[in-house]
């Protein structure tokens, strides 16, 4: 699972149901893998979470997400993807205005 950490929702410019519109992109990008979407093959990353603990694999799929979340999701910048103890991936994201 993918937790989004909104460094810039705390500024209330940002109404609600946007907030809440750009964490569910953003977990929607993060579980389509790649070329699973009609019309918008292009769309998610090239592979799924990895299972098991090897550095090498958790950065491909950060960098592969951080690249997909910036590109399909033009309303933040991604700041930093890192994983959790418990396997989940944390996103902290700035908004683009």
């Amino acid at each position: 699972m993918v937790i989004v950490q909104e460094n810039d929702f705390a500024n209330e410019a940002i109404p609600e149901e946007e907030q809440q519109r750009i964490t569910a992109s953003i977990r929607m990008i993060g579980s389509t893998v790649r070329g699973t979407v009609p019309y918008a093959r292009d769309m998610g990353i090239e592979k799924v979470l990895p299972r098991n603990n090897s550095e090498m694999e958790k950065n491909e799929y950060a960098t592969d997400l951080m690249e997909a979340i910036e590109e399909w999701e033009e309303h933040v910048t991604v700041n930093e993807v890192s994983f959790t103890e418990d396997g989940e991936t944390k996103v902290v994201i700035e908004y683009v205005e």
